[in-house]
């Protein structure tokens, strides 16, 4: 689950740049948003240009290697949390 999940957040960096599939490692696996496709070629929303500014913002938050570390506690306390409640 925390492989998945750290998958998911680091495809977020894709997906505000207009990019619905992509590559992982060594371009050994493909990897792509789980959304339907998008009804219009911009999806009618405006996306980020990668690289610009608020791109590499949000990259240096989402790669922030305190809060990818903390990405395992969340999924550790999901599955507990379900467990607990059922």
């Amino acid at each position: 689950m925390y492989c998945l999940l750290q998958a998911r957040w680091r495809g977020v960096l894709h997906h505000v740049v207009d990019v619905h599939e992509w590559c992982l490692g060594d371009n050994a696996i493909a990897a792509a948003c789980e959304h339907e496709p998008l009804n219009e070629p911009d999806g009618g929303k405006k996306w980020l240009e990668a690289g610009d500014a608020s791109h590499a913002s949000l990259t240096k938050i989402a790669m922030d290697t305190r809060l990818q570390r903390s990405l395992r506690f969340y999924v550790n306390f999901r599955y507990v949390f379900t467990i607990l409640t059922h």
